[in-house]
């Protein structure tokens, strides 16, 4: 497992959740945001955005993934509910070993960029109907 590349993915990952943060703290509206992570043995790596309102039941999340896998890292990429309920489907990428793994993180990060910046007045609509 490259420990380097699951540094570099969480840096990345992070930068982008916590603007998405920012942006959602500084809308005027009644919502707890929060990024965090969890590591354990088979996925070295969990970052996430959760969003709930403060008089609320649900929860909102964007939720990037790591597993490791014999010939690198696994990065799978999603949002929804905490219930299970997807809303939608992010990039995935199997990230090798090596120096060809960095340019595969930054191909990886646009596309979670993209994803984000796509999905953006979905996310919003969904957590501003959320009880």
């Amino acid at each position: 497992m490259n420990l380097d590349h699951i540094g570099s993915l969480e840096l990345v990952v992070r930068e982008l959740l916590d603007g998405w943060r920012e942006r959602l703290e500084n809308s005027g509206r009644n919502f707890i945001v929060a990024v965090g992570h969890s590591s354990n043995e088979h996925f070295p790596l969990r970052i996430f955005l959760c969003v709930t309102k403060v008089s609320g039941i649900q929860e909102f999340s964007v939720t990037v993934d790591v597993a490791a896998k014999p010939n690198g890292l696994l990065v799978s990429s999603d949002a929804g509910f905490d219930d299970g309920k997807t809303i939608a489907d992010g990039p995935s990428a199997m990230i090798g070993v090596g120096t060809e793994g960095l340019s595969q993180i930054k191909t990886w990060a646009g596309a979670f960029s993209q994803f984000l910046n796509d999905n953006e007045l979905k996310f919003i609509t969904v957590i501003a109907n959320m009880i």
